[in-house]
């Protein structure tokens, strides 16, 4: 991934116990790795394959969103030569820093609001390659 430092601090103090008890609060590790796609390389690739998978799945499949974990182990042991896709020219408007300073206000409900926005504004930002993930999520 390829970020900023104050991106990735900001991100990794959400992580460590910032973060908003959001519905999609699972999901924000894959919104952070698809909004920092890095460049196509034998990490990356995958990185980014498994992270939008495992969205699809949950945001569009109705998997369980307690399932994160299980789902990106599944999607990297399916892993076989996919694809670099390329990144998109914009992401999602909202991103981590605008969570943390919902979080730094205390205002719970529009930290859980942003983190949700984020999470689905990361997946829509890769929606020209929405029919690809879909298919790799109905693969036997």
């Amino acid at each position: 991934m390829e970020s900023s430092p104050g991106c990735w601090r900001t991100y990794t103090e959400l992580m460590a116990g910032g973060l908003p008890p959001s519905a999609l609060a699972p999901l924000t590790v894959d919104a952070y790795a698809v909004t920092h796609p890095g460049v196509p390389g034998p990490q990356s690739t995958p990185s980014v394959w498994i992270h939008l998978v495992t969205m699809c799945f949950v945001l569009e499949r109705g998997w369980r969103v307690d399932q994160v974990v299980r789902l990106r182990q599944l999607v990297a042991d399916a892993f076989a030569g996919w694809p670099w896709l390329m990144p998109p020219t914009t992401m999602s408007a909202v991103t981590a820093t605008d969570v943390a300073v919902a979080t730094k206000r205390s205002d719970l409900s529009e930290a859980v609001d942003l983190t949700n926005a984020w999470v689905e504004g990361a997946w829509v930002a890769w929606s020209d390659y929405h029919p690809i993930i879909r298919a790799r999520t109905d693969a036997p």
